[in-house]
């Protein structure tokens, strides 16, 4: 055989060898390469969860949402908070404790909804009327102004700004001295059950002064509103069968109009509601716990009314 015909058999061997050690080695790294389940694929192409809130920081989250959003009128101290947990949320409810540092009628149960906290990035969630959880925000509803709505008096040129629960309305009761302007009830989540207060209202118009000295009779304490003095003074109107007529009215004079802006309420007798058969009614608990809340209601007016009278400009 020549070598012309030795050349080509000499390369088709060499082709031979090398796709064999080529196939030996595929097979051999194939046969040593580990067999991955999908459970072990999904953990290495997955990132790693968020790290959860712990019930302590939840609980944290919520007693500061209480303290700065819902308006407690119980302290803090005197609240426990019942959860319920699920791998996403973990809900509250509150109910009050009752014992000689918190007095109160046990029937009663705090205005408080549900809340719940994600546990991922701890947003707070509150109940609604028709059972829904919706967003709660603590900025937002810590600034008296915030998604409150603005009520403007065209008629004597000023305006002011309020909770969405408040509607003011032309005025129809006369518990104030106003002569014109309007009124709203105030909402219920301020007024403890067994405060015994009832008729509560905030008012806003003019009174029938024809001179300032009308207007602000005496020396009083005095609000500064972005540069409005308000003179400050405590109703103390009538007692009668039923109760005292309590509150505050808010007073500035401009331009030979007299401005007021008032909360009232009428409280009745703790003792007219609670049949000791003591000696020293006045120590009974449930007249020491309505006297409680009976001041703390008048708090929370006094704190709604204030920041409301906060927002107070004139237009003209």
């Amino acid at each position: 055989m020549n070598r012309q015909g030795i050349a080509p058999i000499l390369i088709i061997i060499v082709v031979v060898i090398i796709l064999g050690i080529g196939g030996y080695y595929f097979a051999t790294k194939k046969a040593e390469a580990p067999i991955i389940s999908q459970n072990q694929q999904s953990k290495e192409t997955t990132p790693l969860a968020t790290q959860l809130l712990s019930d302590e920081q939840t609980l944290a989250i919520v007693k500061e949402t209480v303290i700065k959003d819902l308006r407690v009128s119980t302290k803090i101290e005197c609240l426990t908070f019942l959860q319920d947990k699920d791998s996403k949320f973990i809900t509250y409810m509150v109910t009050r404790k009752f014992n000689s540092n918190c007095l109160g009628d046990p029937t009663s149960s705090p205005a408080i909804p549900r809340l719940r906290v994600n546990l991922t990035d701890g947003k707070v969630f509150v109940e609604s009327l028709d059972g829904e959880f919706r967003p709660i925000n603590i900025t937002n509803q810590v600034s008296p102004a915030a998604n409150w709505k603005t009520y403007t008096n065209y008629k004597y040129g000023f305006s002011l700004q309020h909770p969405l629960e408040l509607n003011f309305m032309p005025l129809s009761t006369f518990f104030v001295s106003l002569s014109d302007g309007v009124e709203s009830d105030v909402p219920s989540s301020y007024n403890l059950p067994n405060s015994f207060q009832r008729s509560q209202k905030i008012y806003a118009g003019i009174i029938s002064a024809s001179t300032k000295l009308q207007c602000i009779p005496e020396p009083s304490s005095q609000i500064n509103v972005t540069g409005i003095i308000f003179n400050k003074y405590q109703i103390k109107g009538d007692c009668a069968m039923d109760g005292c007529s309590i509150g505050n009215t808010y007073t500035t004079w401009r331009n030979s109009i007299c401005y007021e802006f008032a909360w009232f309420a009428i409280q009745s007798s703790y003792a007219k509601y609670y049949d000791t058969h003591s000696s020293d009614s006045y120590n009974d608990p449930g007249y020491l716990a309505a006297q409680k809340a009976a001041g703390q209601t008048t708090e929370n007016i006094t704190s709604l009314a204030e920041k409301i009278l906060s927002t107070f400009k004139f237009t003209k």
